[in-house]
């Protein structure tokens, strides 16, 4: 059986593991990285702007703890993920891509304007709304984790109508299409209005 192009044999050091995957790195990967290394730096800047500017959070806070702590997050975070996806590829034999990772902006804003913001305004102690930012995370991502673990359980035992009524809201606001699932052929692109 031939080999898929680009491929490495067992005990190279490019990759680091055992079993015959595909190279580590390609061209598009350095633009996946500039792409995502913007979103993550512009994120950070937004972040420290509205804590220090609009918040008026003293900068001590918002550079000694709040902007130190998610650039850790992320590099821990993209670190976990490059390590999951080495490991799917040498257990499944074929190239996989890391999942990126970063902070969500829509995320980010709910956080800033729904936790931190609030407790720092109605206190004025920015150490207790950094924590209580952090607490909140901790739980989001709690949430996150048993949507993992339920997630699977529940896709198997529910209907699809409710799976599909988000996107037939979202079809009927742009374009008054009717709610289709994929596999029909006459599925129209509700992104561009009529």
């Amino acid at each position: 059986m031939a080999e898929p192009a680009g491929s490495i044999e067992k005990g190279d050091p490019k990759c680091g593991l055992g079993g015959t995957i595909t190279i580590c790195f390609s061209r598009g990967d350095f633009s996946a990285f500039w792409a995502l290394f913007t979103d993550n730096l512009v994120n950070l800047m937004v972040l420290a702007g509205i804590c220090q500017f609009v918040f008026q959070m003293p900068a001590e806070i918002v550079y000694g703890r709040i902007v130190p702590g998610a650039a850790i997050a992320i590099l821990a975070g993209v670190a976990v993920y490059v390590l999951l996806a080495k490991r799917a590829a040498a257990r499944h034999g074929r190239d996989v891509t890391a999942l990126p990772y970063g902070i969500s902006t829509p995320v980010m804003f709910v956080y800033l304007f729904g936790v931190i913001g609030p407790i720092y305004w109605s206190t004025n102690d920015p150490l207790l709304a950094w924590q209580v930012g952090i607490g909140a995370g901790f739980m989001g991502g709690i949430v996150a984790a048993l949507g993992a673990i339920v997630g699977p359980w529940l896709k198997k035992r529910s209907r699809r109508a409710p799976a599909c009524s988000a996107r037939c809201a979202a079809s009927r606001w742009c374009s008054s299409a009717q709610c289709r699932w994929p596999s029909s052929s006459r599925t129209r692109s509700s992104a561009l209005p009529r």
